[in-house]
């Protein structure tokens, strides 16, 4: 048996390239996100192009915010990044506001006995 290649999120997937109906679900889910961020990509300005590029940790964002989305060549985080961003004034207005307002979470696991004693007060 041949090995296809791996087909890109950035390609309509076809149904006879999966095995099963969940992997061609997800592809397709995939595939959705990356149109709706390219849509996306086009409506906002350059500067908030910038600084979607800086918060997913891009290298070099001023260069790269210029690029059309698919020259960019966006990784699945950027992908689904962009996507969810507002594309109103008033909607950015609020996402920008409450990302401002709260610092990011630490990153930390509780054990569950100690959950259990830090409920406890001990």
């Amino acid at each position: 048996m041949v090995k296809k290649p791996k087909q890109s999120y950035a390609t309509e997937p076809r149904r006879d390239d999966y095995r099963n109906e969940a992997s061609y679900r997800h592809a397709l889910s995939d595939y959705e996100k990356y149109r709706k961020a390219r849509y996306v990509w086009g409506q906002i300005s350059l500067e908030e192009h910038v600084w979607i590029l800086e918060q997913t940790g891009s290298r070099d964002p001023g260069k790269k915010a210029a690029m059309n989305f698919d020259e960019l060549g966006p990784t699945r985080k950027q992908s689904r990044f962009i996507a969810k961003y507002p594309r109103t004034n008033y909607r950015r207005d609020i996402y920008k506001a409450k990302l401002a307002a709260s610092p990011r979470s630490k990153d930390q696991r509780v054990r569950k006995h100690e959950r259990r004693l830090r409920e406890r007060g001990v």
